[in-house]
């Protein structure tokens, strides 16, 4: 009567929109500040499978036989055939009492009390979980127990009786806690947690929840980890600390729609909706209660359906407040309609689906019965073949005949395909040779050109020092015959250089050589790139404190690497050689780190005469072209930046430079940072 009420007078504001009609509608009651949680807080179902998959095993055939019944009702349930899933549930169970059998007894109502649970019949569910319960012994397995105490709990949460709910849970705590598995830890927590939110108990509750979201880290469980976090931000939000419920629900809402968690995506969109309407963002609240009642919808849940209708129609009572808008008054009064209905005709369908019931219940046991007349007539066949045996066993020999005949199609036809198989796995194993042919002949024209630019350095830049270190040695000895001793200096100097020279072009060659075996594999460890850049600079501070160039290391905090350390020192001794080399008297090089996304990005910056562009894009190659004199006729091979690349890209990381003629170069690599290489393993 009320829901046609309310229908007379949404017609007859239709037709007279007047501002005395909007003053005499009623206003919405005000909305709840959380929404009440009937559907819970993980998948019961997912309760069942642990039962079928792990908890009690079938040991003979009729086991075997309730196992598979027990599947098919959860299938039928998951494809809303309810009754049908929980009438072959209670079979189950009727079955399981006559035979006496206790493991599969608890099993059965397990699963008849999920089935229930999930069709909102609370008492039955809780009746048949009591007699579970009385069923259990302190013998039987850890998680049987657990599952059968814990699911208690959450059906005393789910009616609203926290105080009962509490006592299951502590059950568990302090009876078998040590005996749990991470998982299971974090369920209990976050069930536990449910029941002091509940109590309007927040602090207990968030404690409860970040236990239950370290225990799911430790267990490696994202799931546990979504579900302690979607919880926390239901408390935040609970106590308007809006900031931080915010972060927490959206990303537990994206997480949820991504696993097509709809359920729980449901409640998270109905949460944010909420939160937004209470920051008087009603545009963005209507969006997230549209696709709320959309899930719902698809869920098929009636009392949730019933919430998102209250929730749309309040908030578009509270935008007509706010606009003065009366076109926002006749969707509030749409929604209201909907809301009215849906409430008046819940006791009438729960009245309906169990009349329902009853039938769906009296044609399974006339099925039945066809199933038993059919089993006899099927048995008084059985007799009529034995009579007929001797006809049969005329008709053996010519069925042995078609059989041969078959038998030897079948195996000409399964010696063709085998045949036909064979030549098609050779024809690729052929064309994978081919393509393996191909890479190698790549791979080595590569090494062939690397060879005869390193032969053309060699020849060019080996050869050439030695003559000069034999033609310097011998006019030094003319200049002291001739007691020419500044010359003779200055002659020994150029010794130096050219004898460094050397010795950095044979360090870099012998380098390049161990980079292209295709055995060798850095040593990974760690290592501190401020004790490199000190032993590089111990080695480099005499030749820059002889051109005046000022040498220094910068970072603010410790920068720790996952590096070989030969191979580290190898790159930075180049770059801070070259920078020094092409660095004018009075100069500076600069060295700092930096940290991006778990990299060290590590810079040598100079002042100095810089880099042509036309040189920038082959600068790492092994090129003659590449050479290059100092500030101070120092020579260069080119050959040092080819082995500080190869040895940058080895450890996992990559070189570039910047650099403008006249103006200066810094050279970047990367390295992997310690810690972020260690949380990769």
């Amino acid at each position: 009567m009320r829901a046609i009420l309310i229908i007379v007078i949404i017609v007859t504001f239709q037709t007279r929109v007047g501002p005395e009609l909007i003053a005499a509608v009623p206003k919405p009651d005000s909305q709840p500040k959380y929404p009440e949680r009937a559907e819970g807080n993980e998948d019961n179902l997912s309760i069942l499978n642990s039962f079928l998959e792990n908890k009690i095993q079938p040991q003979n055939e009729q086991e075997r036989l309730w196992n598979s019944l027990l599947i098919k009702s959860k299938i039928l349930f998951s494809q809303e055939l309810r009754d049908s899933a929980l009438i072959i549930s209670n079979m189950v169970v009727e079955e399981c009492k006559t035979d006496g059998n206790r493991l599969f007894l608890m099993l059965s109502l397990l699963n008849l009390s999920i089935l229930q649970q999930e069709s909102y019949k609370f008492d039955e569910a809780l009746k048949n979980m009591m007699h579970a319960e009385r069923l259990l012994k302190n013998t039987d397995p850890v998680d049987l127990r657990f599952d059968i105490k814990n699911y208690l709990g959450l059906l005393y949460t789910y009616m609203e009786n926290y105080s009962i709910a509490i006592q299951y849970f502590h059950e568990i705590h302090d009876s078998f806690l040590n005996k749990l598995d991470h998982n299971q830890k974090s369920v209990l927590y976050n069930n536990l947690g449910l029941v002091y939110l509940g109590m309007d108990n927040f602090h207990q509750a968030e404690t409860l929840f970040k236990k239950a979201k370290d225990e799911a880290t430790e267990a490696n469980s994202s799931e546990g980890k979504t579900m302690a976090a979607f919880n926390l931000g239901k408390s935040y939000f609970r106590q308007k600390q809006y900031s931080n419920a915010w972060d927490l629900l959206i990303k537990s809402l994206r997480i949820f729609q991504e696993k097509g968690e709809k359920a729980n995506a449901e409640e998270a969109s109905r949460i944010m909706g909420m939160l937004y309407m209470e920051q008087g963002n009603h545009e963005l609240a209507q969006d997230y209660f549209e696709q709320s009642l959309g899930l719902a919808l698809e869920l098929g849940n009636p009392k949730i359906i019933l919430k998102n209708y209250h929730n749309i129609f309040t908030n578009y009572s509270m935008i007509r407040e706010k606009t003065k808008n009366l076109n926002y008054l006749l969707l509030e009064l749409d929604f209201f309609k909907k809301w009215a209905y849906l409430n008046d005709s819940l006791y009438q369908d729960q009245t309906s689906e169990r009349i329902l019931e009853l039938e769906k219940q009296y044609e399974t046991e006339k099925k039945n019965n066809q199933i038993n007349l059919l089993e006899k007539e099927k048995q008084m066949a059985e007799d009529k073949l034995k009579i007929g045996q001797v006809q049969r066993k005329y008709l053996f020999i010519f069925v042995v005949l078609i059989l041969m005949v078959l038998g030897f199609f079948i195996y000409s036809f399964s010696y063709y395909k085998r045949m036909t198989h064979l030549l098609q796995k050779q024809s690729r194993r052929i064309m994978n040779q081919q393509a393996h042919i191909t890479r190698q002949n790549e791979k080595l024209q590569k090494a062939v050109g690397a060879q005869n630019k390193l032969f053309a350095i060699m020849a060019h830049d080996l050869r050439s020092p030695l003559v000069s270190l034999s033609n310097i040695s011998k006019l030094i000895n003319l200049y002291l015959r001739n007691n020419r001793y500044e010359d003779a200096e200055e002659l020994s100097r150029q010794l130096d250089r050219k004898n460094d020279y050397l010795l950095e072009l044979t360090d870099n060659l012998l380098s390049w050589t161990k980079s292209q075996s295709e055995n060798f594999t850095p040593v990974l460890e760690k290592v501190e790139l401020a004790q490199i850049v000190a032993e590089c600079f111990k080695i480099y501070k005499p030749v820059s404190a002889d051109k005046e160039i000022t040498l220094s290391y910068e970072n603010d905090h410790e920068c720790l690497l996952l590096a070989d350390k030969n191979m580290l020192l190898t790159v930075l001794r180049n770059l801070i050689n070259n920078a020094v080399k092409f660095t004018p008297r009075k100069g500076r090089i600069e060295i700092f780190c930096q940290h991006a996304s778990g990299m060290a990005k590590i810079t040598i910056r100079d002042n100095g005469i810089g880099i042509p562009k036309n040189k920038l894009e082959t600068i790492f190659e092994i090129d003659t072209n590449n050479m290059q004199y100092g500030t101070e006729g120092e020579k260069s091979s080119g050959l040092g930046l080819s082995v500080c690349k190869e040895f940058v890209e080895i450890m996992g990381g990559s070189i570039s430079v910047e650099s403008e003629e006249n103006t200066g170069s810094d050279f970047t690599f990367t390295i992997p940072e310690l810690q972020s290489a260690a949380s990769a393993f």
